[in-house]
């Protein structure tokens, strides 16, 4: 079970770096905005951008 999670995990890596690939260059030069590149990754992958929220940093340990 453990291999099935793994691949899906390393399919899902390649599928994130190549839209990445191509939306980077694009979003550099503003031929897309953020919204565009929300919007795409959402048709492309069905995944949905996480929610604006605040961040906090952490303390050095």
């Amino acid at each position: 079970m453990r291999i099935y999670i793994i691949i899906n995990n390393a399919k899902e890596n390649q599928e994130l770096a190549s839209l990445r690939d191509w939306l980077l260059p694009m979003l550099m030069n503003g031929q897309v905005t953020v919204a565009d590149a929300e919007e795409i990754v959402e048709e492309k992958l069905g995944m949905v951008a996480e929610e604006r929220g605040r961040y906090s940093r952490v303390a050095n340990r």
